[in-house]
């Protein structure tokens, strides 16, 4: 789960309610459109009952659906402009070897993320720049970046929408649209399937999924750590969308 989402706490908390030991037969047609999505090549009576209930701690997945004892993990996502995962910089630099990123790669991610001119965020406060300031002036940081996302895009969407650092598998990724709360729902193999046949786009090749900083600190603020990478989704709903 990412951190600062409390609306997004309180939808899901509504939709596990929603769902939890209520029979198949007693869900509107959304709802019942949602159990349909998640367990397509399964049939079950009507009166088969609903178990949902909230995975807690770091865990990719928010909340698992179950009918007759098939489980399916799910995360749940509300809001515009998702952040779908952080963790700390140092992790990701390890994971981002272990896909044989080069020195340069590694550095332009360090560079990108401190922000401050320096690989390891020792420069002054009054060097630190927002991202915009760094895609903008230094186009072989960003070329960089790119290039490294999408040639290691699979691997990459599947850390950060699938199993994260934690390795319990995500099955569907749910949406819940902005405009009329109807829920967009696709598998994670439909995911990859999307991403592995998208051409290189978006700013950081992997269509509109940016990557960033959680906090630059650009005042010298403490609260949020420096050295915390985020990967958010500025269109999910039009990427989800566009392949259905």
């Amino acid at each position: 789960m990412i951190i600062g989402q409390n609306l997004g706490f309180i939808k899901q908390e509504y939709l596990i309610n929603a769902l939890n030991n209520k029979k198949i037969s007693e869900l509107d047609k959304n709802y019942f459109d949602l159990i349909q999505s998640i367990f397509l090549d399964k049939k079950f009576s009507n009166e088969e009952i609903i178990k949902c209930k909230k995975i807690g701690g770091n865990e990719k997945p928010d909340l698992s659906i179950s009918i007759k004892n098939i489980i399916k993990n799910c995360s749940y996502k509300t809001g515009k402009n998702i952040s779908v995962h952080q963790e700390k910089l140092e992790s990701f630099i390890e994971f981002s070897k272990t896909l044989k990123a080069s020195e340069k790669e590694i550095n332009a991610i360090k560079f990108y993320i401190w922000g401050d001119g320096t690989y390891d965020g020792s420069g002054k406060k009054n060097n630190r720049k927002e991202k915009w300031e760094i895609i903008r002036k230094d186009i072989n940081t960003l070329s960089t970046l790119k290039s490294f996302f999408y040639l290691n895009r699979i691997e990459i969407i599947n850390r950060i929408l699938n199993i994260g650092r934690y390795f319990i598998k995500t099955d569907f990724l749910i949406k819940q649209k902005e405009k009329n709360n109807f829920f967009i729902v696709k598998s994670i193999v439909e995911i990859l399937r999307m991403f592995k046949e998208t051409k290189m786009c978006g700013k950081f090749g992997l269509k509109g999924i940016h990557f960033q900083c959680w906090n630059r600190s650009l005042q010298g603020q403490e609260i949020k750590p420096r050295d915390v990478i985020q990967f958010k989704w500025s269109s999910i709903e039009c990427d989800l969308e566009q392949n259905e």
